[in-house]
């Protein structure tokens, strides 16, 4: 009986960009940007390539025509409708210690057949030489609070998610994450794997080796039509200086627009103009970009672009999207992430920041937030001018009791009684500012008016 395998390359391409989110290391000294997806998608890849002749197996690969934008939800729902027998979830690690270092594999900590794939995996990495991170796996447990992957939690079958080195290693980016043909290895390695684990042959699998002696990776020289994470950090390098290559951008493929960008950078700095990048001409790059770097202002620049009315609110199209305390895509201004069709009932204006654009929303409590603009993971919906809490029931969830008073007022002269867990008031009349906070003007069921907290950590509107 035939074996269903799906294999997913862990985030997607522009995310950074798009999010300012995960899979991101910058300005390293071999390239100015690097995005995890650029060697999680070439692993699955030669993953998949080497899969693709061995019998009794059906290989699902969603991102096979280029980057996939579902959400890990969607992600989970396609591995469970298609009746996957396994499923390898292919990542790059990171840290805040830079030394942190080596391979691992993820399983769910109560799942048998998880632990004995993440076995396999990291024999098979140490067998071909590769460092390992602790002893190599480790069972996500939801109660330890990092490990609590969603893809490894909710998938209904045995999954593998594969941490392949630190991204925020520079020598293990360099060694292994931009080197062509350990990429290859690795996913041979992983092909090895499922083969193991699903009880096939691996006779048909190659051995990993490279063979091409003019691959970019190894000579170090891009040119038209080649294509990959290595032509894309180069890209990268263009648009930093600049060069928006007939605004095609980073899309990982040299062709005639990038071509014309190269020759014009090197027209301009006296370089042989042959529309390639070599040694000498990423060279010449990386030192006129840091010439600019060191003469401009190091602070991500804000700019206003548009302003809303009070009409529009904003929603998430997908799980686990980041929000910041202020207009900025950096991990210390990360407040918090929102779910799918989680998001803000008030957005106040769009804003470019650095490279990317950024709504300022509001929540109930009137606190001013930035979220990506980026429709891909944003939309935003017209309200009804009259606020959704308005002729809807308040009451408490909190576990204590919550005053309520007979006119706007946080004072002991105004406070009338107090609500215990479930009580509340059937009809909103409308919020109103008290002091510092805000109340919500609320009926009882014999019409009397009383004021109440509207904070959602002690009342909500059901």
């Amino acid at each position: 009986m035939s074996k269903t395998l799906v294999v997913f390359a862990g985030h997607y391409e522009d995310l950074f960009d798009e999010e300012g989110s995960k899979g991101i290391y910058t300005d390293t000294e071999a390239d100015g940007q690097y995005e995890e997806y650029d060697s999680n998608i070439v692993i699955a890849r030669h993953t998949v390539e080497e899969l693709s002749d061995v019998d009794g197996l059906r290989v699902l690969f969603p991102q096979k025509n280029g980057a996939d934008y579902r959400s890990l939800r969607a992600r989970v729902d396609y591995c469970n409708r298609n009746g996957a027998d396994m499923v390898l979830f292919i990542h790059s690690n990171a840290s805040s210690a830079r030394s942190a270092h080596g391979a691992c594999a993820f399983y769910y900590y109560t799942s048998g057949e998880g632990k004995r794939m993440a076995n396999i995996y990291r024999d098979e990495m140490q067998d071909a030489g590769y460092p390992l991170w602790s002893n190599g796996t480790y069972g996500c447990n939801p109660d330890d609070g990092w490990s609590n992957f969603f893809v490894v939690r909710k998938t209904a079958m045995p999954v593998l998610l594969t941490e392949n080195f630190f991204f925020t290693n520079p020598k293990e980016l360099r060694e292994y994450l931009q080197d062509g043909k350990d990429l290859k290895k690795i996913g041979h390695i992983h092909a090895r794997v499922a083969c193991r684990s699903l009880g096939l042959s691996t006779n048909k699998l190659g051995d990993g080796a490279y063979s091409s002696s003019a691959d970019p990776e190894i000579t170090g020289v891009y040119g038209e039509g080649d294509r990959g994470p290595g032509v894309k950090r180069r890209q990268n390098l263009l648009l930093k200086l600049d060069y928006d290559m007939d605004g095609y951008g980073a899309d990982g493929s040299f062709g005639p627009a990038t071509v014309e960008a190269v020759k014009a950078f090197q027209k301009k700095h006296g370089l042989a103009v042959d529309g390639m990048v070599g040694p000498k001409t990423e060279a010449k790059m990386k030192e006129v970009l840091k010439a600019k770097n060191d003469s401009s202002d190091d602070s991500e620049e804000v700019k206003q672009l548009k302003t809303f009315n009070d009409n529009y609110r904003l929603e998430s199209k997908v799980n686990d999207l980041r929000f910041y305390g202020n207009p900025s895509w950096s991990d210390e201004d990360k407040y918090g992430t929102v779910d799918a069709g989680i998001g803000f009932p008030k957005v106040e204006r769009l804003v470019k920041v650095g490279r990317g654009r950024q709504y300022e929303v509001v929540n109930s409590n009137g606190d001013h937030f930035y979220i990506t603009a980026a429709e891909k993971f944003v939309t935003l919906k017209e309200t009804d001018t009259t606020p959704s809490y308005v002729g809807r029931r308040v009451e408490s969830h909190y576990n204590g009791r919550v005053r309520f008073y007979n006119a706007p007022s946080w004072e002991d002269e105004h406070h009338v009684g107090s609500l215990t867990k479930g009580q509340g008031f059937p009809e909103i009349v409308e919020k109103v500012n008290v002091g510092g906070g805000k109340q919500y003007k609320a009926k009882n069921s014999n019409g009397e008016v009383y004021y109440v907290t509207s904070n959602e950590n002690y009342v909500q509107v059901v």
